[in-house]
C-alpha cells in the first residue's frame, strides 16, 4: 500500500508531487492525457533504475511498485466506481451473480468476511 509511515520523508516528497494540489511542483507540466501520463511515468523508473543500478533487484522493484499502485487504483477507485455503475445502470453478471451471492452466504456461514469493508472492518 503507499503509505508512507515516515512523516518526515512525505514532506520530502510531497512538494514534488502535491499534498494539497494534484501536481505540485508538475503543475505547469502536466500530462494531458494516458500516453504524456504514461511518459512521466517511465521517466520516473528510468531516473530510479539511474539512482539504483541495473539489477534483478531493481528492476523487480520498479514493477512491483507499479503493480502495487495498479491494484490500488483498482480496489480504491475503479472498484467503487464499478459498484456504483452497477447499481445505476444493473449489473452485467446476470447470470453468475447468484452463484456470488452463494458463495458470499458460505463465507458468512463460515464466519469469513464477503466483501472488502468487511474484510477492513475484521482487521
Amino acid at each position: 500500500m503507499p503509505y508512507l509511515g515516515d512523516v518526515k520523508r512525505r514532506m520530502e516528497l510531497d512538494p514534488a508531487l502535491g499534498p494539497d494540489e494534484p501536481w505540485g511542483g508538475l503543475a505547469s507540466s502536466a500530462p494531458h492525457d494516458g500516453a504524456e501520463l504514461n511518459y512521466v511515468i517511465c521517466r520516473l523508473a528510468d531516473a530510479f533504475i539511474h539512482d539504483h543500478g541495473l539489477s534483478y533487484h531493481v528492476l523487480e522493484e520498479v514493477i512491483g511498485a507499479l503493480e502495487c499502485a495498479k491494484q490500488e487504483i483498482v480496489r480504491r477507485i475503479i472498484g467503487p466506481y464499478e459498484a456504483l455503475k452497477m447499481e445505476q445502470n444493473g449489473d452485467v453478471f446476470a447470470h453468475t451473480a447468484p452463484m456470488l451471492a452463494q458463495v458470499a452466504a458460505a463465507l458468512t456461514g463460515a464466519g469469513l468476511p464477503t466483501d472488502y469493508q468487511q474484510l477492513r472492518a475484521s482487521l
